[in-house]
């Protein structure tokens, strides 16, 4: 059974002592510094480790609680995916490290305490019970008598005494699937079976959204004009919803106001053109309003391309009809959806020119790949092109960047979930 282990960085230390213990019951947690690789998308590995996931541990303690990303950006990965679950299924176990409150958002399950007499022997019933089906509205109930005497006393007198160490548990659960029997990838623009997650359910695709079905891609192209999208390397993406379009300046304008948020952001152009101008934390604090979040490169680009990896999002060959860009002499972003050509296989609108588009990532090379410029601290990458760019710059695998704090009059964003 896979489990990811949610946790901060700051209760490591017994978050990988719980994983020890988990492993030796049977059960297969999943640890970011165990499972991520030099030069991955951290953003990406973790939603889709997520979305395979059997179970989600959430470990809680004063330092976590107290951590502003954490809550807000950790926990929404987690929160998402249990929106997908049968009603009355185990999924995410709250674990307390310590005596300390809960995050309001986590209220709704109940959890077990891991500094108390029992309270390892209570997480681990409820997992099984996860495993092997019998998910119930008391399986975070005492353990029983003939659970607490299957565990060796001088093993219940150490976690008595060392309570402490045993914040160690972390958080716990689902671990990826697929990321532990990886096999030799597909050719470029392939797309082997999709792992499983939860926008592969019977479940309505959300208003002006487009379910893009996952699965391992080659993201990038060798021999590419741009050398930043070089060398090409398989990434597995669970499925996941995407804009059919960018944010406009009227749905953003509502967002501020709804939520009376301050800004100095002012609009360029009509309701309906894509909004720009926004910073980075503007644009990921809209998606997570809207409980859906900042799309991953990879995602991005696999949106784009599909599942043939083209090179436009219509085809092999650049087409002016299809996109505003540079030479179209527009000099502006034209309203959302304007150009029927511009769609992608998923039929997902403007991922060519008009104007780029925020992604959740840092920027860095690729893995294997090298850079002739230093990256400016904090720099987040950029995909699509806009109204300014040439016909190489509008490609589907073309990157750029930018600072997180720049308002751009050519950069706009669309959201993911």
């Amino acid at each position: 059974m896979h489990v990811f282990v949610c946790h901060a960085s700051e209760d490591k230390p017994r978050v990988r002592e719980l994983c020890d213990r988990l492993r030796a019951d049977g059960f297969e947690p999943w640890l970011d510094e165990e499972r991520l690789l030099p030069g991955q998308d951290w953003e990406a590995e973790l939603t889709a480790a997520v979305g395979a996931s059997d179970a989600v541990i959430v470990c809680v303690s004063a330092a976590s609680v107290g951590k502003a990303g954490y809550v807000q950006k950790e926990l929404r990965r987690v929160l998402d995916a249990a929106e997908y679950q049968p009603e009355g299924r185990i999924f995410i176990i709250p674990v307390r490290l310590e005596s300390c409150p809960l995050p309001t958002r986590l209220r709704q399950w109940q959890y077990a305490d891991l500094f108390v007499e029992g309270g390892y022997e209570r997480l681990r019933a409820a997992l099984t019970a996860r495993a092997e089906g019998r998910d119930g509205a008391a399986m975070l109930t005492p353990p029983s008598q003939a659970e607490m005497r299957s565990v060796k006393s001088p093993y219940i007198r150490r976690v008595t005494i060392a309570a402490a160490l045993l914040l160690v548990i972390a958080a716990v659960a689902a671990v990826a699937t697929h990321f532990t029997n990886r096999t030799r990838g597909p050719e470029l623009g392939s797309v082997s079976p999709p792992p499983v997650n939860p926008a592969t359910k019977a479940e309505p695709v959300p208003a002006g959204m487009v379910l893009i079905p996952g699965g391992r891609f080659l993201m990038g192209r060798n021999g590419f004009s741009d050398p930043t999208a070089s060398p090409a390397y398989e990434v597995p993406l669970p499925a996941f919803y995407l804009d059919r379009t960018p944010v406009t300046n009227a749905r953003f304008y509502e967002f501020l106001r709804s939520s009376n948020k301050v800004s100095q952001w002012k609009a360029a152009g009509a309701d309906d053109w894509p909004v720009t101008r926004v910073t980075w934390d503007e644009a990921d604090a809209y998606c997570l309003a809207q409980g859906k979040r900042l799309p991953s490169e990879a995602e991005w680009e696999f949106a784009a391309r599909g599942s043939g990896g083209r090179l436009y999002p219509w085809g092999e060959a650049f087409d002016a009809a299809a996109v505003n860009y540079g030479e179209s002499g527009i000099r502006h972003p034209e309203p959302v959806g304007t150009r029927p050509l511009n769609r992608s296989p998923f039929d997902v609108a403007d991922m060519s020119g008009n104007v780029w588009q925020w992604s959740a990532n840092d920027y860095r090379p690729y893995p294997g790949g090298t850079l002739a410029f230093a990256i400016p601290p904090g720099a987040k990458a950029i995909r699509g092109g806009s109204y300014q760019s040439d016909r190489l710059h509008v490609t589907a695998v073309t990157r750029n960047l930018e600072l997180p704090s720049k308002r751009s009059p050519a950069i706009g964003f669309r959201c993911a979930k």
